[in-house]
């Protein structure tokens, strides 16, 4: 699912029919699961445009630090495609095969 771009956490939580509180657990398993590979697109203040690009929780947050606004946007995650590190571009620039 999350190879096929990004989702928020009610998304997912509409697709696989689970509570959103669930979804939260499941991330954290997958993003431990997934290490390198699990991406995630900060959270963002609707009013101010704050981004919450250091955080590391993969809930949303209840408010802007900056403005303390409560409309933020929700994260998104996805996983990177497989073979787009430095190594693997490397390899193709260079020609090399596994």
């Amino acid at each position: 699912m999350l190879d096929q771009g990004e989702w928020t956490a009610g998304e997912i939580s509409r697709a696989v029919h689970i509570p959103q509180k669930e979804v939260y657990a499941h991330l954290g398993h997958i993003m431990k699961s997934l290490r390198g590979d699990f991406r995630m697109v900060p959270a963002e203040c609707l009013a101010c445009g704050f981004k919450f690009s250091k955080r590391k929780s993969v809930q949303s947050p209840s408010r802007c630090p900056l403005c303390k606004n409560e409309h933020i946007k929700d994260p998104a995650y996805f996983r990177r495609a497989t073979g787009t590190g430095k190594k693997e571009q490397a390899d193709r620039e260079s020609g090399e095969t596994q």
